[in-house]
């Protein structure tokens, strides 16, 4: 998604500033895209001098003065041709520094992989259990749900990245007992620990009824 293309997209429904685009994006979506202030920001400012935006001082009470951007006309027929034209196809490209890492294993490095692969999937553990917290809240009915189409894309990428630091496990487990070297006890249970995929849009409708 081009982040761009959003901001012009929502300036166009309403001129505003950067940080209620950061929270009409984070509703619309979900703020585990990850979109930052700073890169809206950045982007007004790209967009502005590009010609697409232009913006005007606000000053409420004794705040700080903030910039409304608004669409000039140039920004609308962009937003135009973007939205007339046919989605180009996106895959997600699988490249994974632990891969790299693999590549030019040395014996030594043995204790420091397997504690970088232990740090890797509780990280990706905690955020899906964000996921799924997300996945569990009500939506309004009738509504187009692009945050739990966003969401369930997100979960299947977590699931897809648990099970390469499995298989990450299982070859460093071959390589150590090839070479006879020592291999965490628990190294078998840990590559099999939390691979539940999170909760799909369909799951989580069903279990609320």
């Amino acid at each position: 998604m081009s982040i761009k293309h959003a901001i012009l997209g929502l300036i166009a429904e309403e001129p505003m500033h950067g940080y209620r685009l950061k929270e009409a994006f984070d509703r619309r979506i979900s703020a585990l895209w990850g979109l930052t202030t700073a890169q809206i920001y950045q982007t007004l400012s790209v967009l502005e001098r590009a010609g697409l935006l232009t913006s005007r001082g606000e000053r409420v009470g004794n705040r700080p003065a903030r910039r409304i951007y608004s669409l000039t006309d140039a920004g609308k027929r962009a937003l135009n041709k973007w939205l007339d034209a046919a989605p180009s196809p996106w895959i997600r490209p699988f490249r994974a520094d632990v891969l790299i890492r693999l590549m030019f294993m040395r014996a030594p490095d043995i204790a420091t992989l397997w504690g970088v692969l232990d740090r890797q999937e509780q990280e990706v553990l905690h955020l899906r259990d964000r996921v799924a917290g997300a996945l569990r809240r009500p939506r309004r009915e009738g509504a187009l749900d692009l945050t739990a189409l966003f969401l369930d894309g997100m979960a299947h990428h977590i699931d897809a990245d648990l099970a390469l630091l499995r298989r990450c496990r299982e070859e460093l487990t071959k390589w150590s007992r090839a070479r006879k070297l020592e291999v965490p006890p628990d190294a078998s249970c840990i590559a099999l620990r939390g691979t539940a995929p999170a909760p799909s849009t369909r799951e989580r409708r069903a279990a609320a009824r």
